[in-house]
């Protein structure tokens, strides 16, 4: 089951717009549960492994030599750092003591692109 994108309708539905580049991407938790930003449409080019767990949520983890293939409902897509029209304008310089300058990590925050906070289901909210 796909759409004309070729993403899995879950995906399509969690989609979100770059802060960056206003394409359309997908959350995804890698298997060390950090947040990994990839392209919603599948790409044969890449080389991260996206499935949706039990919970229907996006899952990835990147190609390497002990997992080099897909496993059962994987599909390859690339992150989206590595397509991004607009990349970082490059890494925060540091002062001789090891900190950043307030301004300059407030700057970079703002050019990041958020991950949607869940909405709170059920409960006393």
């Amino acid at each position: 089951m796909s759409t004309e994108s070729g993403a899995h309708p879950i995906l399509e539905h969690e989609a979100v717009d770059c802060g960056r580049c206003r394409a359309r991407v997908v959350w995804t938790t890698t298997e060390r549960g950090k947040s990994m930003l990839v392209n919603l449409t599948p790409d044969p080019s890449g080389n991260v492994a996206v499935r949706l767990d039990h919970t229907r949520r996006a899952r990835s983890r990147v190609l390497n030599s002990e997992r080099p293939v897909l496993e059962g409902t994987e599909r390859l897509h690339l992150p989206h750092v590595a397509t991004c029209g607009k990349p970082a304008a490059g890494p925060i310089p540091a002062r001789a003591d090891g900190a950043v300058p307030l301004y300059l990590a407030r700057e970079r925050a703002r050019q990041r692109p958020q991950r949607p906070r869940p909405r709170p289901t059920g409960g006393l909210w």
